[in-house]
């Protein structure tokens, strides 16, 4: 049986990568960007709540990846000027039947 973190950290080739953070603590949050390493693929995050920021990373070139890991950076800055950053790995998966389904 596959492992659900497994499942819930894998993507269909071609799927829109929708980006949430969720952001507490004492200190004030001035933005969170998001890069996919390895391309030139970026998102500047939009705050929707007092904690939490969304955005999305798409390009029409994912319907060509697949069977491989996606890693994105996610880094916050703070209005004190702190940094940090979180890495993310997705793994796409391959799925042709997935793909009769997708109108693009």
């Amino acid at each position: 049986m596959q492992n659900v973190q497994d499942i819930v950290n894998s993507h269909f080739n071609g799927e829109r990568f929708i980006l949430n953070a969720y952001a507490t603590g004492e200190f004030e949050l001035d933005s969170i960007h998001v890069e996919l390493m390895g391309t030139e693929f970026e998102s500047d995050l939009v705050n929707s709540s007092a904690e939490k920021w969304k955005g999305y990373i798409w390009d029409e070139s994912f319907i060509n990846f697949s069977d491989r890991d996606c890693i994105f950076k996610f880094t916050a800055l703070y209005d004190n000027g702190i940094m940090l950053e979180d890495d993310v790995t997705v793994y796409i998966v391959r799925d042709f039947y997935w793909m009769l389904h997708r109108g693009f």
